[in-house]
């Protein structure tokens, strides 16, 4: 299945006007909704930090006012993530310390549903084998 994933950092740079990722992070969820970009997924471990810290640094409704753009969106998947995915991920939160456990997981969840691609804008990542890390409206698949 062609498939992509998208980071908290592009989620909550998109909505967060002041957030250094903005204008990009804009860019990319406006492909997205359009359909220029292939359908992303939100694991839910993004989705609930993106809101826990859209609610912590801005008005109360940005984090709504996201829900609802990735609900209503054709752009958007939101899937939730397995327990194997949580174990998987706090084994890779143990071996590579600079992730967070919500990176740990995104990449435990992309290696079981064997998907490559990652809009974000965090080389953190780049330790994990198996991942792309994507930062412009680019689609992988076209």
């Amino acid at each position: 299945m062609r498939r992509v994933v998208v980071d908290t950092n592009v989620l909550f740079g998109a909505a967060h006007r002041r957030d250094q990722w903005h204008d990009r992070a804009s860019e990319l969820l406006c492909a997205f909704d359009n359909g220029d970009l292939s359908r992303a997924t939100v694991v839910s471990p993004v989705l609930f930090e993106t809101l826990d810290s859209l609610r912590v640094n801005t008005s109360g409704g940005t984090a709504t006012e996201l829900l609802n753009r990735l609900q209503e969106s054709r752009g958007f998947d939101i899937q939730h993530v397995s327990e194997q995915d949580l174990e998987n991920g706090r084994r890779r939160l143990r071996q590579f310390t600079q992730l967070s456990l919500t990176d740990a997981v995104i990449g435990a969840w992309m290696e079981r549903t064997d998907t490559q691609y990652l809009y974000s804008f965090d080389s953190d990542f780049d330790v994990l084998d198996g991942i792309t890390r994507l930062d412009s409206p680019h689609d992988p698949y076209r």
